[in-house]
């Protein structure tokens, strides 16, 4: 699936007309996406464990050439959903990540994304077992679909790997938790 997505983009990307071309790329972006992906987590004491989870981004930034934007996202991926009945149930993995897209043709909608950053893992469990770590590093590729001037359907996939630290309380030990992750997601921006 992600290869057959990662054609489209490309196809979208090289087939597009004059009628779509961008926009001239200048100041300030700002971005928000919807999606789903995957997550891997484990630990030094915990197996491995993969989950189907919705996912949500918001970016922005600056434009800093035509082919060029950096900026920062805050992306998550929902593990467990909260529950008023039981606020002991939720869960989350979360990333704040300085980024940086590039636009190999600038009148083309596609880019490439990479960024790095902080992750963390959080919980509502009683004994507040979260934990985060400095070292989260994302790549992805995308693709922007002008709809009206300045403003653009986006959509991107990423791939994720980072440490999310350590926890201990005096019964349970999670040394050395990672985590590696996916999503594709479909979104707004404005430029």
């Amino acid at each position: 699936m992600g290869r057959a997505l990662c054609a489209a983009l490309v196809a979208l990307a090289l087939a597009g007309s004059p009628a779509l071309a961008q926009q001239p790329r200048h100041g300030l972006w700002i971005g928000f996406g919807l999606g789903g992906g995957g997550l891997t987590r484990w630990s030094d004491q915990d197996a491995r464990s993969t989950a189907g989870t919705l996912t949500g981004s918001l970016q922005g930034g600056v434009v800093l050439a035509p082919w060029l934007r950096v900026g920062l996202e805050a992306n998550g991926w929902l593990l467990s959903a909260s529950d008023l009945n039981d606020p002991t149930k939720g869960a989350t993995v979360n990333e704040l990540l300085a980024i940086a897209r590039a636009y190999p043709w600038p009148s083309r909608g596609l880019f490439l994304k990479a960024g790095y950053g902080w992750a963390s893992y959080g919980t509502n469990a009683a004994a507040g077992l979260g934990s985060s770590s400095f070292g989260a590093w994302l790549a992805g590729a995308g693709y922007e679909l002008p709809v009206a001037r300045n403003v653009s359907l986006t959509f991107a996939a990423d791939w994720t790997r980072s440490p999310l630290g350590s926890v201990t309380d005096g019964v349970y030990s999670a040394t050395g938790r990672r985590l590696q992750g996916w999503d594709l997601i479909v979104g707004a921006q404005y430029h």
